[in-house]
């Protein structure tokens, strides 16, 4: 059976696509599924994240490798990489070049975060409407939500507006993404019983519900 391949795509930089990744990773790979990732992001965050990673103790999960790539070897990359996973995540960077299609064509389904700004909204709204082919693979999901105020009901109406799919469970602005992620681990493998590492773990699930072939792990 082949790999089911997530991209994270989004037309704005610094949006969290990096850090969703790693995240989704490892949480899927906690609930027992083969993950890899695939760095085309010409920043390398993850290519870092994973040397960092490679340091840790043994009794740390380490069944999460991140290869390098670019747009045009993703076919490839994919391909091979479907031989040993069951999920392949896939971060780019930001922008409409070639790397973004090729990461987006190839995919089953196509991740785009939107943080709670007008800024956000603006890039996700163009996005959307410039590549309306990706409708019946694609799910925005609301990033670093604030914890208080409107904010959240507030970008939520807006993004339902546009009539998109969108992910459920949004992820909250939370310290410890950052903190995990810059020790090369996730909240999943530091802190699992946490409202971080359950925001993920439900985003997650979201995620594998769109995967017909594997069976969902309880």
């Amino acid at each position: 059976m082949a790999a089911f391949i997530i991209s994270l795509a989004q037309s704005k930089g610094g949006v969290g696509k990096s850090t969703l990744a790693a995240q989704l990773a490892a949480a899927c790979s906690q609930r027992g599924y083969r993950s890899k990732i695939v760095d085309v992001d010409k920043q390398g965050t993850l290519t870092a994240w994973a040397a960092v990673r490679s340091q840790h103790a043994n009794d740390v999960a380490k069944d999460i490798d991140v290869e390098p790539g670019s747009g045009w070897r993703l076919p490839y990359i994919t391909q091979r990489l479907s031989r040993e996973a069951d999920l392949i995540f896939i971060d780019g960077g930001s922008g409409q070049d070639s790397d973004f299609s090729a990461m987006t064509r190839v995919a089953d389904l196509v991740l785009i975060p939107c943080q709670p700004t007008g800024l956000d909204l603006w890039a996700t709204k163009a996005l959307l409407m410039d590549n309306a082919d990706l409708r019946d693979k694609a799910m925005v999901v609301l990033n670093r939500m604030p914890p208080r105020g409107k904010a959240a009901a507030l970008v939520r109406h807006q993004v339902e507006k546009l009539a998109w799919p969108m992910a459920q469970q949004y992820i909250g602005n939370r310290q410890a993404f950052a903190a995990t992620m810059g020790v090369g681990l996730s909240v999943a493998e530091v802190v699992p019983v946490s409202v971080a590492a359950g925001e993920i773990d439900r985003l997650a699930m979201e995620v594998l519900a769109r995967v017909a072939e594997l069976p969902l792990v309880a």
